[in-house]
C-alpha cells in the first residue's frame, strides 16, 4: 500500500468543503420546512377590508387598525405564519430548486379560441383552393363565410365550368358542396369542410399550441414543467418553482409575429415629422396601409426607455416573415448609447437566400421590422446583406429583448389563446408527504449506516463518511448546475448511493479474501482496492451509458432521474475509489490496523446455482405467464392520469384540512392533490377515471364525478366542502411517452450489450439484457397486481431498477471472467457457481440495504411515494434473483452450447485495465513491489 500523498488528502479536503458550502443551504432549507403544517394550520380565511399600510408610517398604520379592528386581529394572528413564509422564500432561493411535485408553482389554463382556429383553417384551405384556380387560369372569386367552417366560391368564367368541376373534385376528401358544372355554373357555390378535416385541423391545432408552449417555457429556463390537454380546447401549464403566472402567460400567449415591409417612397411626404402622424387630408397610395410604430430611446439622465407612437406607410404586403428564423438573441450596441440593447436576427438557408434577394433588390429603401402589426424599426438598406442577419433596434429593456427573442425562437402560436385561470399552487405531494418522504430516506439512510458500522466496524464507519460526501457532491453539483430536484430525483441519488454503498461492500470483501489467503493487512488493503476496481468501474460505466442514454430524452420524470443518476455516478468513483482507500489508509497509517468486522454472511456458501437453473428458468417463465393471466383477468395494465387523462375538481373546504386528510378520504385511482397558495382550504383533486357501475348508463366523466363526490361527503359531508369547477383532463404526456420509455430503455440496452461485449463476450451482453428485460416485465405485472398504476413516479422507479439490476448483474459476471483466468483446472459450470458464491454476501449487503431504503419509503413515505417504493421494492428483490438464477445460467448455457469456446476465449482475453496504473501502486492483482509491505 503506497503512502497517501499531500496532494490527494488536500483535493479531497477542498471537494469537501465546497461541497459543504453549495448543500449548507438547501439543508437550512429542509430544516425549516419541517414545520410548514405547524404554521399552515393558522390559515384562516381573511376578512374583507383595505391592505395595511407600509409599517414605515406608525400613524397611518394605527388609524387603519382603529377603523379595521377584525382585519388587524387577523393580521396580528397570521403574523407567525407570514414570518415563517417569508423566511422560507429567502431560504428556497439559494438552495437546490425543486420539481413541481415537491415545491409546487404557478398553474395556468389557456383557452384556445376554436371558433377563431377553425375560422383560420377554413380561410387557409380556401385560399390554397383559389390559389390552384389561379394557376390553371381559372378566374375565380371566394369569400369565408362569417360563422361557420365554410366559404363561398363564384366562378367568374363560366366557359371554364369543366376544368373547374374536375379542378375542385381534387379537394373532395376535404369539402362537401355541389362539384358538377351545372352547379358551377349557376354559381356561387358554398363549400363546407368536411367535419372529420375539421376534427383532425383542430387536434392539429392543439398538437401545434401544446409544441410552441412547451418551447417557449422551456426557453424561460425552467425546468420539468408540466403541460397537459384539458378537455378539447384547454391547455394547463404547471410550472415548478414560478411565482409569477402574469410574466407566464404574457411569454407564453404573445403572439410575436414578425414581418418585414418596405416602407412606401413616399413615407416622408406623408407623415408629419412634428407629430410623427399621417398629414391631415393625405391619402394612402394604392397598395399601401397605414401603419402604427414604436420608436424608444434612453433618456440618460433618468436610465430609463422614452417611447414615442408614430405611424408609417407601408406596402401591404410582407416581403419577409419569421416563419425562416432559425435564432434570435439579445446583444448590446456599444455605439448607439440613446439605444445600445437590440434582439438579434438569423435566417435559415430559404430565409437567408430571401433576405438577400430583398436587401439587394430594394438597396437604399426603408425596411420596417413589425413585431405584431407594430413598427419597430425601420433601418435605411445600405447594402445588400447575404449572411442572413438582421437586427431589431426597438427601445428595448434587457427583459423585454430577453422574453422577446425566446418568444420568436419558439415560433408563432398557431391558434389565438385567452386565459382562463391563473394561480400559484403548492406541491403535488404536499408539504406533509414531503417531510414523510426525507423522514424515510433518514430512517433508511440510518438503518444502512447501523448495519455497516456494526458488519464492517472501523471500515463501516469510513464507508457512511464517503456515502456522506457521496450525497453532498450530488446536492453540490446540482446546486452549480442549478439542476431542480424531483421525486425521480430522489430515485437517481437512492440508486447511486446504493452503488455507492456497493462499491465499499466489494472493496472491503476483497480485503477479506485477501487476508483470509494469509496476506498481511497492508498488502490486503492495497490488493483489495486494486482487484475491486475493474468491477467497479464496469459497473458504474455501464451503468452511466444507460444515464447518458436517458439524457437526451428531456421528458420531466426520465431527465430528472437521469440527471441525477449521472452526478451520482461521477461522485461514486471518486468516493469510492479515492476518498474510502484514503480514509483507510490514513487510518492504517496511524493506528497500524484497520478493523473490518467480525460479522461475516454466507461466508462458506456453497450452492449449486447451475443446476438450479433447471428449477429457476421455468420459474420464472410460470411466473411471468401466470401475471400475465392474472393481469389479464383483472383488465389488464392500469394507466395513471399522466397517460390516461383523468378528473379535475378546483375544491373548496369549509374546515382546515390537510393534503394528507384528503387522501385519507380518497379511494380512487391515481389521486393527486396539490393546494392553492393564496387561497384557504382550496385544493385542486386529480383522479384517474373510473368506469360506471353495472346498469347505470353515464360517462366515465359523470361516474368519476359522483364518486369524487361520495368520497368526500363520507369524510367532510355534504356541507363541508364546495366543488368550484370541475372538468377532465387529457394526458399529460401523451401514450407517445410510452413509447418513449419503450425506446429509452431499447437504446439503454444496446449500450449495455455493446459495452459488456467489448469488455467481456457477446454472451454476457445478451445474458444481461435477457435478465434486464425480465426483471423490468415482472415488475411491471407484480405492481400492477400490486394496485401500482403506471405513472410518470412509476417510470422514474422502473429506471432506478434498470440501473440496479444491471449493477447486480456485473459483479457476478466480472468474478466469472476473472476466476476464468486462474481456476485452469476447473470446468465451466463449476467457475460460475464458485463465483456466485463468493459474490453472495456481497449480493445480499447490497440488496438489502436498498429494501431498508425502500421498505422505509413504503412505510414511513406516505400515500404519495408508496407506488414509487413500491416498484423499488420489487426490483431490489427481482434484480437479486435474476442476477444468479437467471443471468448466468443463460451464460452457462451459451458456453454448452458452443462448445466451451466461451471459457477458452475468457481465458486467452487479457484485460486491459490490468496494465493502468493501480490505485494501491502496483499491478492489479500482482505480487507487490519489493520493499512495500514494509513501508
Amino acid at each position: 500500500m503506497k503512502p497517501i500523498s499531500k496532494l490527494r488528502i488536500s483535493i479531497i479536503v477542498l471537494v469537501t468543503v465546497v461541497a459543504l458550502i453549495l448543500t449548507f443551504p438547501t439543508i437550512r432549507y429542509y430544516l425549516h420546512l419541517r414545520h410548514q403544517s405547524e404554521y399552515t394550520a393558522l390559515l384562516t380565511p381573511r376578512p374583507e377590508g383595505p391592505e395595511p399600510p407600509a409599517a414605515v408610517d406608525e400613524a397611518a398604520r394605527q388609524q387603519w387598525e382603529a377603523q379595521n379592528p377584525e382585519l388587524a386581529a387577523w393580521y396580528q394572528e397570521h403574523a407567525p405564519y407570514h414570518q415563517w413564509a417569508e423566511r422560507e422564500q429567502q431560504l428556497r432561493q439559494r438552495a437546490i430548486p425543486l420539481g413541481l411535485d415537491l415545491q409546487g408553482g404557478v398553474d395556468v389554463t389557456l383557452t384556445v379560441d376554436e371558433a377563431k382556429a377553425i375560422a383560420g383553417e377554413v380561410d387557409e384551405l380556401r385560399a390554397s383552393i383559389q390559389r390552384a384556380f389561379e394557376n390553371e387560369q381559372i378566374n375565380v372569386e371566394t369569400r369565408l363565410l362569417a360563422g361557420q367552417p365554410a366559404f363561398e366560391l363564384q366562378l367568374l368564367d363560366t366557359t371554364n365550368t369543366r376544368r373547374a368541376s374536375i379542378l375542385i373534385s381534387e379537394w373532395q376528401q376535404r369539402i362537401t358542396g355541389p362539384m358538377n358544372e351545372e352547379a358551377l355554373a349557376a354559381g356561387p357555390v358554398v363549400y363546407r369542410m368536411e367535419e372529420s378535416e375539421v376534427a383532425h385541423r383542430i387536434s392539429e391545432t392543439m398538437d401545434g399550441v401544446r409544441k410552441a408552449i412547451s418551447e417557449r417555457v422551456n426557453a424561460l429556463g425552467v425546468t420539468q414543467p408540466r403541460i397537459s390537454l384539458v378537455g378539447n380546447d384547454q391547455i394547463r401549464i404547471q410550472v415548478p418553482g414560478y411565482k409569477d403566472p402574469q410574466h407566464l402567460i404574457n411569454t407564453v400567449i404573445r403572439p410575436a409575429h414578425l414581418e418585414f415591409r418596405l416602407v412606401h417612397a413616399r413615407n416622408h411626404e406623408l407623415i408629419d415629422p412634428a407629430t410623427g402622424r399621417l398629414r391631415v387630408g393625405a391619402e394612402l397610395p394604392v397598395g399601401t396601409e397605414l401603419v402604427p410604430g414604436r420608436e424608444g430611446q434612453l433618456n440618460r439622465d433618468t436610465n430609463q426607455m422614452e417611447f414615442k407612437e408614430v405611424e408609417y406607410v407601408l406596402l401591404d404586403r410582407p416581403e419577409l416573415t419569421g416563419a425562416n428564423l432559425r435564432s434570435a438573441g439579445v446583444d448590446i450596441d456599444p455605439m448607439r448609447l440613446d439605444n445600445p440593447i437590440v434582439v438579434s436576427l438569423a435566417f435559415d438557408a430559404e430565409g437567408t437566400r430571401r433576405f438577400a434577394d430583398v436587401t439587394t433588390r430594394h438597396q437604399g429603401r426603408q425596411m420596417a421590422i413589425l413585431l405584431d402589426g407594430v413598427v419597430r424599426s425601420a433601418p435605411v438598406l445600405e447594402d445588400p446583406i447575404l449572411n442572413g442577419r438582421a437586427i431589431i433596434r426597438g427601445g428595448f429593456t434587457q427583459q423585454e429583448a430577453t422574453e422577446l427573442s425566446q418568444v420568436l425562437k419558439a415560433g408563432a402560436l398557431p391558434a389565438e389563446l385567452q386565459i382562463e385561470s391563473q394561480r400559484v399552487v403548492g406541491a403535488t405531494l404536499g408539504g406533509d408527504s414531503i417531510v414523510s418522504g426525507v423522514q424515510a430516506l433518514l430512517v433508511g439512510s440510518l438503518a444502512v449506516t447501523i448495519f455497516m458500522v456494526v458488519y464492517y466496524g472501523t471500515a463501516g464507519v469510513i464507508s457512511v463518511l464517503a456515502l456522506i460526501l457521496n450525497v453532498m457532491i450530488i446536492l453540490a453539483i446540482m446546486s452549480l448546475a442549478n439542476a431542480t430536484l424531483t421525486l425521480s430525483g430522489i430515485g437517481g441519488i437512492l440508486l447511486t448511493v446504493g452503488m455507492a454503498v456497493d462499491a465499499n461492500v466489494l472493496i472491503y470483501e476483497r480485503i477479506r479474501e485477501e487476508l483470509a489467503a494469509g496476506r498481511p493487512l497492508r498488502q490486503a488493503i492495497g490488493t483489495g482496492f486494486n482487484r475491486a476496481f475493474t468491477v467497479i468501474l464496469d459497473s458504474n460505466l455501464t451503468t452511466l451509458l444507460t444515464a447518458l442514454v436517458l439524457l437526451q430524452f428531456t421528458e420531466g420524470s426520465v431527465f430528472g432521474f437521469a440527471l441525477t443518476m449521472t452526478f451520482g455516478l461521477l461522485a461514486n468513483l471518486f468516493t469510492g475509489l479515492t476518498v474510502t482507500y484514503t480514509l483507510c489508509a490514513l487510518w492504517f497509517s496511524r493506528r497500524g490496523t484497520l478493523n473490518l468486522g467480525k460479522l461475516a454472511m454466507f461466508s462458506k456458501a456453497n450452492y449449486d446455482f447451475i443446476n438450479l437453473r433447471k428449477l429457476s428458468i421455468p420459474f420464472s417463465i410460470i411466473l411471468i405467464v401466470g401475471s400475465l393471466v392474472l393481469l389479464a383477468a383483472r383488465g389488464g395494465l392500469v394507466y395513471g392520469v399522466d397517460f390516461s387523462g383523468g378528473y379535475r375538481a378546483e375544491v373548496e373546504f369549509t374546515e382546515n384540512v390537510g393534503i394528507d386528510q384528503i387522501r385519507d378520504a380518497l379511494n380512487m385511482p391515481d389521486e393527486r392533490v396539490q393546494e392553492v397558495v393564496g387561497e384557504v382550504n382550496m385544493f385542486l383533486i386529480d383522479v384517474g377515471l373510473v368506469e360506471a357501475a353495472e346498469g347505470q348508463e353515464v360517462s366515465q366523466l359523470q361516474a368519476t364525478r359522483e364518486r369524487l363526490q361520495e368520497q368526500l361527503n363520507s369524510q367532510f359531508g355534504a356541507e363541508g366542502y364546495v366543488v368550484l369547477a370541475d372538468s377532465g383532463f387529457g394526458e399529460e404526456t401523451s401514450r407517445g411517452f410510452l413509447n418513449l420509455a419503450i425506446t429509452l430503455v431499447f437504446l439503454a440496452s444496446l449500450a449495455i450489450l455493446a459495452y459488456l461485449w467489448f469488455r467481456f463476450e457477446l454472451a454476457f451482453g445478451v445474458a444481461a439484457i435477457i435478465a434486464l428485460v425480465h426483471d423490468m416485465l415482472l415488475v411491471v405485472l407484480l405492481a400492477t397486481l400490486w394496485n401500482v398504476q403506471i405513472s410518470l413516479d412509476t417510470v422514474a422507479a422502473l429506471m432506478v431498477l434498470l440501473g440496479f439490476s444491471v449493477n447486480d448483474t456485473i459483479v457476478v459476471f466480472d468474478r466469472i471472467r476473472e476466476s476464468t483466468r486462474t481456476m485452469f483446472n476447473k470446468s465451466f459450470g463449476e467457475i460460475c457457481n464458485i463465483s456466485m458464491n463468493q459474490t453472495l454476501s456481497r449480493t445480499i449487503i447490497t440488496s438489502g440495504t436498498l429494501l431498508f431504503t425502500s421498505l422505509a419509503l413504503l412505510f414511513i413515505g406516505g400515500a404519495g411515494l408508496a407506488s414509487f417504493a413500491k416498484v423499488i421494492t420489487l426490483g431490489a428483490i427481482i434484480g437479486t434473483y435474476s442476477s444468479n438464477f437467471l443471468a448466468t445460467p443463460l451464460v452457462y448455457e451459451w458456453n454448452r452450447y458452443k462448445g466451451n469456446r466461451l471459457q477458452q476465449a475468457l481465458a486467452a482475453k487479457k484485460k486491459k485495465v490490468e496494465a493502468a496504473k493501480p490505485i494501491g501502486g502496483r499491478p492489479a492483482g500482482g505480487a507487490p513491489r519489493p520493499g512495500s509491505a514494509g513501508r
